[in-house]
């Protein structure tokens, strides 16, 4: 009886599938799969409008992302504290906060500063109760160095690089408007490079030593513009260093890896080029350097990925247009460090040969000196 039971069920389950054309459970399993693979591709496009439609435009319409994009201004490290020296390592170091005029709107900012003591120094401030920094600074026993960060992080991060120079010189570093904790007005080139002339004329007022500018990565600009216009009051640096440098912020935002990932759309020029140069974020490094004066020297690591190493070579050669600079065979130099070294974009001053390279550009600057910086 059980048997036939069983012969039964066998035959209906037969007879059901061959009437239902299959399984159901395969049925219900190609529809998931298809509206799965629908809603997968759906999210692609809307993705894909989103960010090479939809972001250019907003970019394209919106001053403040732009203004983001070149002035990102993150504090690096997170949480900083300018006044504990102790906690990033830093010894011989003071911090202090200079007073200027806004020029668009004759109001007054701070721009907090690092002043960093030579090497010599340091153990002079730490073993000396009544060392003044002040008074190390109104001297000529040491140079002094103004350095320009890049548009990322303050001037707690390229501590690092301070170590190198401070062999050489007195650092002073300050942060731009909108950085670390100087005052918080907006930043564009025009206002910091203002903010840097003067900035400049407080270093000299309380220093009679040779001064010298340094400028990495975006600073490479903003300390090119600086020399320009201090050139055009008569006022010249002793020295100009630029490292990590680009040609302009046009070719710079191509070749950037968050650039790159629009340089390929048709109206890339019109959604994100054209609009940062109509808002005046140019950032034309060729165009200042043909009227700087003193001696510049040039250092990229060929393994930068940021701002390649073809720019700063490009750089160079748009230099050489200068003709002050080819007054002399030593008054523009390019160094151009192997990849093998790993420098990337942040650590070119750590490079063995870097104090070497200093040495010798000083000793160019020196000869050529024109006594006016």
């Amino acid at each position: 009886m059980i048997s036939r039971d069983n012969e039964i069920l066998e035959k209906y389950s037969e007879d059901s599938y061959e009437k239902g054309g299959g399984c159901c459970c395969c049925k219900t399993w190609k529809k998931c799969l298809k509206w799965s693979l629908i809603g997968f591709f759906t999210f692609l496009l809307f993705l894909f409008i989103l960010i090479w439609v939809i972001f250019p435009i907003i970019f394209m319409c919106t001053v403040s992302i732009q203004r983001f994009l070149i002035f990102p201004a993150f504090k690096e490290p997170s949480n900083p504290e300018y006044d504990n020296f102790e906690k990033y390592g830093a010894t011989g170091v003071r911090n202090i906060y200079v007073t200027l005029r806004d020029l668009d709107d004759n109001s007054l900012i701070s721009l907090g500063v690092w002043h960093v003591l030579p090497e010599k120094l340091i153990n002079e401030s730490l073993e000396n109760q009544d060392f003044s920094f002040d008074d190390a600074l109104n001297s000529t026993e040491h140079d002094v160095i103004i350095y320009c960060h890049g548009n990322s992080g303050t001037r707690i991060h390229t501590y690092p690089t301070y170590v190198v120079l401070r062999e050489f010189f007195h650092v002073i570093a300050m942060d731009y408007r909108g950085y670390g904790d100087s005052s918080p007005n907006k930043p564009s080139e025009k206002s910091i490079v203002n903010d840097l002339i003067q900035f400049y004329q407080w270093v000299r007022s309380k220093t009679p030593a040779k001064i010298y500018v340094w400028g990495h990565s975006l600073g490479s600009s903003l300390s090119t513009h600086l020399v320009m216009k201090l050139n055009e009051m008569d006022i010249v640096p002793t020295g100009l260093a630029l490292e990590a440098p680009f040609t302009t912020i046009r070719d710079e935002i191509a070749l950037h890896p968050l650039g790159k990932v629009f340089a390929w759309l048709l109206y890339f020029d019109a959604t994100i080029r054209d609009p940062l140069e109509r808002n005046e974020f140019l950032f034309k490094t060729t165009h200042y350097i043909l009227n700087v004066t003193c001696p510049v020297m040039i250092v990229h690591a060929e393994d930068d990925i940021i701002i390649p190493s073809s720019l700063g070579q490009k750089l160079y050669n748009s230099a050489k247009e200068n003709n002050h600079l080819q007054s002399s065979q030593d008054m523009l130099t390019l160094h151009l460090i192997d990849a093998k070294y790993k420098l990337g974009h942040m650590k070119v001053t750590q490079y063995e040969k870097m104090p070497e390279y200093i040495e010798k550009w000083k000793e160019v600057c020196d000869k050529h000196n024109s006594g006016k910086g």
